[in-house]
């Protein structure tokens, strides 16, 4: 019988694990905190290492709350609501920076890989934005129309609960442009 072992992630001040992924042999921990962190561990979560830690304004909160992996490529996506600049990184190497490209806005709350493009939902001051990126061209997607992207999943097609004032709606698109 498998036994869980507890192993503790050293460096920052975590408030949550929001998510974790694994790609390359490596296990990624999304946290969040005053300032939220990416964080690696290449030997099964006995040791971890800080990747990138936002520079959050004081006594305010960051997190990283979307870990995806499209390519092998790992990507994070952060919500600092009181802070403008892209809010998707990407671990290239040893270190996360923000996506080359990116719009700035205030978060990124919803993530999936899905056919070779990563899929978000981008929030800015002016309002929401429905991306895609293939790892290097970003394109802005057509949204559904008085709906808000909540979650994003990837099976044999691409699928997205929304919200809306009265209730709720469950898509689905073949291409992830027409829904």
């Amino acid at each position: 019988m498998a036994r869980w072992t507890w192993h503790v992630i050293p460096d920052g001040q975590a408030f949550h694990v929001h998510a974790m992924t694994a790609a390359g042999g490596s296990l990624f921990a999304a946290l969040s905190a005053w300032r939220g962190s990416i964080h690696r561990s290449d030997d099964s979560g006995r040791t971890w290492r800080m990747l990138y830690e936002h520079p959050s304004a004081p006594r305010t909160v960051s997190r990283f709350i979307e870990l995806q992996v499209l390519d092998g490529t790992v990507y994070d996506g952060l919500t600092a609501w009181r802070d403008d600049g892209p809010k998707l990184f990407r671990v290239q190497d040893d270190s996360a920076a923000p996506m080359p490209g990116w719009p700035d806005g205030r978060a990124v709350t919803a993530m999936v890989a899905h056919r070779g493009w990563l899929y978000a939902m981008s929030h800015a001051d002016e309002g929401s934005v429905f991306l895609r990126t293939d790892g290097e061209k970003i394109q802005r997607l057509p949204g559904i129309e008085g709906e808000r992207i909540r979650v994003l999943a990837s099976g044999d097609r691409l699928w997205v609960a929304t919200v809306r004032s009265g209730g709720g709606a469950l898509h689905v698109s073949e291409d992830g442009i027409a829904w």
